[in-house]
């Protein structure tokens, strides 16, 4: 009896070993995006609180065309071709809009770095000024590059997807985050890590919109502006949405 459960267990795990060395080797496929899978509540943060009132979100993100939400008809057209297990090109095919990105898969999880750099987008006050970079989960290194008399920060763009080689979500960030400073002329002590050139007695603003294909890093919160007293304010404002568009072979 003892003789027939080990044997029988043994051929359970030798099948269960099977299953797990099964790996997609059918190369070059193809993805089309077919429709919007999952959308997130808009979110939105004044400094590190978040504020519910959906009048007051719904005013702040009006002018950002990125939260208007896409239909299915609207992503159709995009795709994934996979070369192979390790690389990729994305984009609008019969336009010939597509970019090379190599590909890193870790069970379920496809992280797709794209082939070239690109400057990181910033904010032109404060410190911080990189935070639209941190609000992605997932990121390559920065590097810095000279451009005149100060540097540039550039990074490869990491796609984050869930899923199969023949079906698979990929994720998208709406945001919009604006960065909101007034300054007392007669303050003295003005903050030298802030690093800001003629705002003293002035009210200034830049604000920076758009979508990454990535997912939210909520530790990004602990990076945003919060300072409302007599002598200074610096507030940074951001909306953020969520959503994901499924890829499957036809």
């Amino acid at each position: 009896m003892m003789k027939k459960l080990i044997y029988s267990l043994t051929i359970v795990l030798f099948l269960c070993s099977c299953e797990k060395e099964k790996v997609f080797d059918n190369f070059p496929v193809t993805l089309y995006a077919d429709k919007i899978t999952y959308k997130s509540d808009i979110r939105l943060f004044a400094g590190q609180t978040e504020v519910t009132d959906k009048a007051i979100i719904d005013k702040f993100i009006s002018d950002a065309e990125c939260f208007k939400f896409p239909d299915n008809d609207y992503i159709r057209p995009t795709a994934i071709h996979f070369h192979s297990k390790d690389s990729a090109t994305l984009g609008i095919f019969f336009f010939n809009e597509v970019v090379g990105y190599s590909v890193q898969k870790d069970a379920k999880q496809f992280l797709l770095y794209s082939s070239f750099s690109n400057p990181v987008p910033s904010l032109s006050l404060g410190a911080n000024r990189d935070i639209i970079y941190y609000l992605n989960k997932h990121t390559d290194e920065l590097i810095p590059r000279l451009i005149g008399s100060e540097y540039q920060y550039y990074t490869k763009e990491v796609r984050v997807g869930y899923g199969s080689y023949t079906n698979l979500e990929m994720c998208y960030l709406a945001y919009k985050i604006k960065r909101t400073l007034k300054a007392n002329i007669d303050y003295p002590d003005f903050p030298n890590e802030f690093n800001f050139s003629n705002v003293e007695g002035s009210g200034n603003s830049h604000m920076v919109a758009g979508t990454m294909f990535n997912e939210f890093n909520e530790k990004a919160i602990d990076k945003l502006h919060y300072i409302h007293t007599d002598e200074l304010q610096l507030i940074d404002t951001l909306a953020i949405m969520e959503y994901k568009v499924r890829y499957i072979t036809k």
